[in-house]
């Protein structure tokens, strides 16, 4: 149960990142492959910020 928790709270972190995205909150597009390119770039974002936050520890 010890291990599951640490992969877990990944999971969760990762799906609270995509949460502040309201556009996939709900979801408003009607195609899946809309929908499928906006958590790219959501995904793409959410990369960018943390590696330019940690850009500067370098």
């Amino acid at each position: 149960s010890q291990r599951l928790g640490r992969h877990r709270y990944k999971v969760e972190r990762s799906i609270a990142w995509l949460g502040s995205y309201r556009r996939l909150n709900v979801r408003w597009e009607r195609k899946a492959s809309n929908f499928l390119a906006m958590l790219g770039i959501a995904c793409i974002l959410i990369c960018y910020k943390h590696l330019a936050k940690h850009s500067e520890d370098f």
